[in-house]
């Protein structure tokens, strides 16, 4: 039976997931959101892949069923994530402090915002829900398996990262991130809406 799971393994679907959560989940786009985080506290890349991990895989295999336990289906989530993408747009855009990123709870951020709902936010764990029923969930395991990597060392190297873009780059790197967060969000909050 184990080996069953394993024979499944397939290499054009592997890409293909890795690909397609590598896109949405998008790492290197967050790097201004990294910077500014970290002006705040110290990033804990570990902690925050530990979590992305977490919810990710917990969503992967019960995200139908915790949907259904609370009323709710993709497009209900789908629009509730588009609001949390648009604010977050709205304050890379013009540089506001709509939700700030402090650690009150005696969490860290590194955990939430970052983690969940940032990382691990509406879009991935959507891609990871509709992946499965489209690829075999060994595949679509190792495909996040894979980003779980690069976001690790993304916020990993983050300062290097930073240096290597320049205070101009990742000026403008920061609005385009917002403004494509900001239609992202309106995007999927209209096809929450359509259902």
């Amino acid at each position: 039976m184990a080996l069953d799971f394993f024979h499944d393994l397939n290499m054009q679907e592997i890409t293909k997931t890795t690909c397609m959560l590598f896109a949405v989940i998008d790492m290197l786009g967050m790097i201004p959101l990294l910077v500014k985080t970290k002006q705040v506290e110290a990033l804990k890349p570990g902690k925050t892949t530990l979590t992305v991990g977490f919810i990710g895989f917990l969503f992967l295999f019960f995200g139908h069923k915790l949907l259904w336990v609370y009323n709710l289906d993709l497009s209900d989530f789908q629009a509730a994530g588009g609001l949390v993408l648009a604010v977050l747009g709205l304050e890379l855009l013009f540089n506001l402090e709509l939700s700030k990123i402090e650690n009150t709870t005696g969490i860290s951020s590194s955990v939430t915002p970052l983690g969940f709902p940032i990382i691990a936010g509406t879009g991935t764990l959507t891609t990871l829900i509709l992946l499965q029923e489209h690829y075999k969930i060994i595949n679509v395991m190792a495909g996040f398996f894979l980003n779980l990597f690069i976001i690790y060392a993304v916020i990993r190297y983050v300062d290097w990262i930073e240096r290597l873009l320049g205070r101009l780059l990742l000026s403008v790197a920061t609005k385009t991130i917002g403004l494509l967060l900001l239609s992202m969000g309106f995007q999927f909050i209209k096809h929450g809406f359509q259902g």
